[in-house]
Parts: C-alpha cells; structure tokens; sequence
C-alpha cells in the first residue's frame, strides 16, 4: 500500500495563515463599507429632502397661481441635478399638472435605483399640492463598486505579498530550525553524541531556548551512556567472578549469555554454547517435560531450586544444583540460572548414607550400649534403652548425666561438656548409673 505523502508545514502554515487574513481582511472590508455605505446614504436621503422641500417652496405661488409654464421651467431647472431622474407635481385634487424626467429615468427603475419623496406645497399655510421627485442612487451604486474594486485589488496585492513574505518568515524562522532539530535527532539515534546546536541564527527565542535544552538533553544522554557502559563493564566482571555457573535464558531455554564458570563446569566454548537450549547440557536420562515442568513453576512462581543431572562437553554426568529465576530486562521476560556444582556433596551424602546405614545395622544388634550425645541424648540404641529401663522417646528428652549416679554425675557432666568441645579427656573410666526403677548398675 503506498504510504500517504504528508503535506508540508510550509504549504499548510502558509495557506492556513493566509486564508486567516484574508477572512480578516476581507470581513473588515466589508464592514467599513457596510459603516460608510450607511453613513453615504443617511447624507443623501437628507440632502434629497432638503432639496425637495426647497423645491416645493419655490412652486408654491406658482402652484397656486396656476402658472404651470413656470412650473415647468422650474421644474426642468432642478433636473440639472446628477441626482434628479424625474419631478411630478400635483394640484389640491391629485391631479398632475407638470412632469418632466430625464433620460436617466425609465433606466433607474429597470435596475431599482430610484428614491421616491413626496412632499406636501403649502401657500400661506394651506396645502395646495404636493411634489413628487424621483431621484437616482447610482452614485450609492457606483461607490459600492469602486470600493468593492479597490478592496479586491488591494486583496490580491496583499495576497501576493503574504505569500512571499510567509513563505519567506517560515522557511527562515520556522522550518531552519526543525530542520536543524530533525538532523540531530536522526544523528542522536544513529549513536552519535557529539552534536552541538549553534543556535546563534536562529531568530526565536522559544526556539533559542528548545535548542538549549535539546543540548543538555544530549549532554545527559552521553553522560547517562558512559555510566551505564562503565556499569555494564562493572556488571560483566561481577558475573565472570562469580563461583556460580550464570546462564541467561530466553523462556524456550534458549541460551543467551554465560559467565566462564559455566563453560569451565560443561568444557564449552561460548561460542558452541550460544543459541543452544539448555537442555542439550543434560543427562538424557532426565526428560524434557521434567525440565519443562520446572519452567512453568518458575514462570508461575518467580523461582525455582532444584537438583539435575548435567553432561559435559565429553560426555561426563556430574550432578548439579539449580537456582532459577524470572526476571524481566528492558519490558522483555527472561529465565537466569545459578548452577552450583554439587557432585561430590551428592557422594558424600550418598557415602554418609551408607555408612549410618552401617552404623544403625550395627548398633541395632549389639548388645553394647551405644547412643550420641550432645547436652541431651541424640541417638540411643535398643540395648541403651534395656540396660537403663527407659524408652527411646523418654531417653531423647533426658541430658546425657541424668542417668550417672549422683556420686559420679558431676565428673560424668565435666568430661562429656569438654568432650564435646573437643578437649582432651580419659578416654575410658567407669561410673554407676541408675535405672527407671532405682536399680544401680
């Protein structure tokens, strides 16, 4: 689908601002003419009805000695005037005794021009008729024109000049600086911080102010850069130090990174290591559900610790103790792993097993005395237990010289106590004890 081309801030500012005053301008126009048109037309109606009243006055004897060849001259008199198109005049009855016009007349009425006003003709202080004076507004019309042709001429000057001169105001003032502030960021986002804006051409001081702040933006990104490398270097050395096998694992198990202990624990390179899933270090032995199962309880719970057999580079199954966690890095969930090598621990537990296995067979079935002690009785075997006449349960709740006759306990108590510190004593002396049932052996 082909991407939509965005218009330029150039065209769109430039023709939005000028359509703006253009609006303002056009409607103040037409407001100071709708002001001088009615001021125009109040003077005129108020000159034609001083210029009828006169008029009237001047035919009143006339008019009243039926001299109408002097109304007539009178009346071809007045229509010298621009504004008069046509005079009619009326005796007392209605009558038309005199109308005369001029050329101008029937046009004015084709195109609606005229003005009517009737005026009463008063002879000593009677009315004796009346006037009628048509009069042409086509000097109103003719200023409605002018004007409206002045105020369009003076529209597409100011058109043309707000054209060359927006454009020229945005170019300089507006879209330098964007330009200079989209190439920084393209150069901060390629990685580079060695960008300085002179902001000494640019002519606005909000934007002055932007660009300022725009370099200590940059300055703290650089800073904060250099921080977080010396801290990813502090971070690194931290996890090659570690004792522990590290592992960092997309949740699949997919390996991502690992710290020299775990290579040295599996005898890898970290390049064979790298994208290989974790379950390619273990024993065959142990299924992949199993392992899969201890994923789902870490995802559900945040951790988990477990025991599981790893297998090195040249086939060597050792065992091993597991430390998982989910953890999350830049919004991304991620599995991290401690390994612990524990195998010799296990043969040791598994020796130690033994050997108390040994042990209990032995005592179990001598009919020596023998038991543990630390203050209180740890261990007791059956033949304790007979020789002393208490029970296993009762003997484990008792301290060790409880059962020493009193002329002996203390003796017994002072060399168990050292005994147990680790110091040297008799190793073999005899004492009394006493049994459940008071007897003395």
């Amino acid at each position: 689908m082909k991407k939509k081309k965005e218009p330029s801030i150039l065209n769109r500012f430039s023709n939005a601002y000028l359509i703006e005053i253009l609006l303002a301008f056009t409607l103040s126009a037409f407001i100071f003419l709708g002001i001088t048109y009615t001021n125009k037309k109040k003077v005129f109606l108020k000159r034609i009805d001083k210029h009828t009243k006169t008029f009237a006055q001047i035919i009143a004897y006339p008019l009243w000695a039926y001299d109408f060849d002097s109304i007539t001259r009178y009346s071809k008199v007045f229509l010298n005037n621009n504004d008069v198109c046509a005079i009619r005049v009326y005796d007392e009855s209605g009558k038309t005794v005199s109308f005369q016009s001029s050329p101008c007349y029937k046009d004015i009425f084709k195109k609606g021009l005229e003005e009517r006003v009737i005026y009463p003709v008063i002879f000593n202080s009677k009315k004796i008729g009346s006037v009628e004076i048509f009069y042409t507004k086509k000097n109103l019309q003719n200023f409605v024109y002018n004007f409206t042709l002045l105020i369009s001429t003076l529209g597409v000057i100011l058109i043309i000049v707000l054209m060359i001169g927006s454009r020229y105001l945005i170019n300089n003032y507006i879209l330098h600086p964007l330009n200079i502030f989209s190439n920084t960021i393209k150069e901060v986002k390629s990685g580079s911080y060695n960008v300085n804006i002179d902001n000494h051409n640019i002519k606005f001081r909000e934007f002055s102010e932007l660009f300022n702040q725009i370099n200590e933006m940059i300055e703290a990104i650089k800073n904060r850069e250099e921080e977080l490398k010396e801290l990813n270097q502090e971070l690194n050395i931290l996890i090659e130090s570690m004792p522990d096998g590290f592992v960092l694992m997309d949740l699949s198990g997919t390996v991502l990174q690992v710290n020299h202990r775990f290579l040295e624990m599996f005898r890898y390179s970290e390049e064979r290591i790298k994208g290989v899933n974790i379950y390619e270090f273990s024993d065959p032995s142990l299924s992949k559900s199993r392992m899969a199962s201890y994923f789902e309880k870490t995802l559900e719970t945040g951790f988990q610790s477990f025991r599981w057999k790893g297998k090195t580079k040249d086939g060597r199954v050792f065992w091993i103790l597991v430390h998982l966690n989910l953890i999350s890095l830049k919004g991304e969930k991620y599995l991290l792993a401690l390994v612990l090598d524990i195998d010799e621990e296990v043969k040791l537990e598994k020796n130690l097993k033994e050997s108390e296995e040994k042990f209990r067979k032995f005592t179990e079935h001598t009919k020596a005395a023998v038991f543990l002690y630390s203050e209180y009785f740890e261990y007791v075997n059956p033949a304790t237990c007979k020789i002393l006449g208490y029970s296993e349960e009762e003997l484990l709740k008792m301290h060790f010289w409880d059962v020493v006759h009193p002329e002996e306990r203390l003796i017994v108590k002072e060399r168990g106590l050292k005994r147990i510190e680790g110091e040297d004593v008799v190793p073999s002396y005899e004492f009394r004890v006493v049994r459940k049932d008071g007897k003395i052996r």
